[in-house]
């Protein structure tokens, strides 16, 4: 259900004195007090959508749905399409630079392929396959990186190898250090299907969390 913000208000008013523990009866109250518009979004077309490919509906309700929608999008012709024009998918302005993929400074070409980039992010010199980058990620030299997903602000160290992992935001794997290729760091998990993740460092988390732990 999408609201606008300014008819919050009227849309609580609207909730049945009972609750609305039916769910019927607490849409036909939205329905009586509101202007109120169904899209179905598994049935309809997508606007300048391919031809046979429907409508886009996606659950992550687990680690592994999060990552392959992710990984989805860095193929060729994913199930949604961010750069279709008839059906924009703007991104939220980060403030920060254009990404880049330099050579580091001896020389050694920074590389992406099939790789999402997102603002603020640097690859400088090394190697990025199959991956999404959030904003300000930074891959060093001679780092590679493939079927992984990088959040904010992540950096990959000098040499390190990274192989189908989620890296929260904020975190940092060391120089020459190995993610999904046996041996883990210690805050590293592996779930049931064989992901990595690495979580966000701790003041991180709680920073998004508005710092609730503990309380």
């Amino acid at each position: 259900m999408v609201i606008s913000a300014e008819r919050l208000e009227a849309l609580l008013e609207a909730v049945p004195r009972d609750g609305g523990h039916h769910e019927a009866g607490l849409l036909q109250g939205f329905a009586d007090a509101l202007r109120v518009m169904a899209y179905d979004v598994l049935e309809t077309r997508l606007p300048g959508s391919a031809q046979g490919r429907g409508a886009y509906w996606h659950e992550p309700t687990t680690l592994e749905a999060y990552y392959d929608a992710q990984m989805d999008l860095c193929t060729p012709r994913p199930a949604l399409d961010l750069y279709n024009p008839a059906w924009p998918v703007p991104p939220i302005p980060s403030g920060l630079g254009p990404a880049k993929v330099v050579a580091d400074a001896t020389g050694r070409a920074g590389q992406a392929l099939n790789t999402l980039v997102s603002d603020g992010a640097v690859i400088r010199g090394g190697v990025v396959i199959n991956g999404v980058l959030g904003h300000g990620v930074v891959v060093e030299s001679g780092a590679e990186v493939e079927d992984s997903v990088l959040l904010d602000g992540c950096r990959i160290g000098r040499g390190a190898r990274v192989r189908r992992a989620v890296v929260g935001a904020g975190a940092e794997v060391a120089e020459e250090e190995e993610i999904g290729y046996g041996a883990l760091p210690a805050a590293a998990l592996v779930v049931d299907s064989g992901l990595t993740v690495i979580p966000a460092p701790p003041a991180i988390a709680s920073s998004a969390t508005g710092g609730r732990e503990g309380r």
